[in-house]
This record gives C-alpha cells, structure tokens and sequence, in this order.
C-alpha cells in the first residue's frame, strides 16, 4: 500500500483539507488569509450560481476553497483556542510550520512540525473528542505515538536538544472543546522503537525491490 501511495497521486480528503485549514488558521492566521477562501453562499445548481462561484473561483485562484460553514468553523476554532493565555504563550516563541530533514538508521527522513519552540514541540490534532481516554485511543490508532517520537528525534539531531513533546487535541464538533497532552518520554521511546522496526523492514523491501 505504501509503494502504491508513493507511485500514485493522491489527493487530499475534507478531513484533511479541514485538518490543514484549521492548523493554519491557530498557527499562522495571516498565512490562512492568503491561502483560503470562503466560498460565497450560492446555489450552483442555477446559472447563476454556477457564474457567481466561476468568478469566486478565478478571482481567488491558487487558494483551497472552503464553504461558508466549513471556514467559519477553522475560524472559530482558531478564535476559541487562542483565547487561552497558557496556548498563546506556547505558540508565539519559535517557529510555525518548520521543515527538517535528517536520518534514522540510514534512511532519509524529512518532518514538518507544527510549532517548534526553545521548549518544546507542539503538535495540533483535530478529534471528535478531547477526553483524555478517547484521545489515548486516537494516540495509538493513528501512530501519533511514532510521529511524536520522529519529530523528536529530527529536532535532536538539529539542535543536540530531546525537547518534551506536547500535543493541542482540539475537538471538531460545535463545543470547540481542547485539551493539553504532554506526551511522557517512556511512551516517545516506544514509538521509537516501533518507527525502527518499521524502518527495518522498508530497507529490506527496497533491498529486495518487492
């Protein structure tokens, strides 16, 4: 699946342009500005909504396109966790949106974290439910536990730090509910290993061409 992936193109789903929109809009509002727009409130099944929406279309072209309820949502999201002193604090001293490449056991590597401060890593996710027990779930469902441990070795190797990592779980639905994680090292350490294991065998498959 993987050797499909990277041989196929593949286009991004609502979730994950919502996902992205939403990152951009808590992290970088002026740079959300200038890469989405809101969609005008048209019916694009009439002529006339069909020629309203072509023009929006060419007058923001370049930009993701966001209906009204779904960038009203990024929006307010954004509005809702930068409220919060403590979150502010986090993301205002580093850098957003930082590129690193590096290597873990020979193969090459690049990460883009979110936010990258003198003390820690922070990292946004959107889920449907911020409870700590739900949110563990997601942790391990979805590999955060490995994506966590990368990001953490790509700054070690950048700057000598093993800086903490800290996960921003902001719920999707109306309430725009949030939660703050620190990720423990020993649970780091464990997608470490997993992401090395993982690492193993994807030398041998290319080794091999199978």
């Amino acid at each position: 699946y993987f050797k499909w992936c990277k041989e196929n193109e593949q286009k991004d789903t609502k979730a994950m342009i919502i996902g992205k929109a939403t990152h951009s809009a808590i992290l970088t509002p002026d740079i959300f500005k200038k890469e989405y727009a809101c969609a005008p409130e048209c019916d694009r099944r009439t002529k006339l909504g069909k020629e309203t929406f072509e023009a929006f279309s060419i007058a923001n072209v370049g930009k993701e396109i966001l209906s009204k309820e779904d960038y009203d949502h990024c929006v307010a999201i954004s509005e809702s966790v930068l409220k919060a002193p403590k979150i502010r604090n986090m993301i205002t001293k580093g850098e957003a949106e930082k590129s690193f490449f590096f290597e873990i056991d020979g193969v090459k590597m690049k990460a883009r974290l979110d936010f990258v401060s003198p003390d820690a890593i922070v990292d946004i996710k959107t889920t449907s439910d911020a409870d700590a027990f739900s949110f563990a779930k997601d942790c391990i469902n979805l590999g955060y536990d490995m994506q966590m441990a990368v990001y953490q070795e790509a700054v070690r190797q950048h700057t000598g730090n093993s800086l903490p990592v800290v996960i921003l779980a902001v719920e999707k639905d109306a309430n725009l509910d949030y939660a703050i994680f620190q990720m423990t090292q020993d649970w780091l350490d464990l997608g470490m290993r997993k992401v090395k294991k993982l690492l193993s065998v994807y030398k041998d498959c290319l080794e091999k061409d199978e």
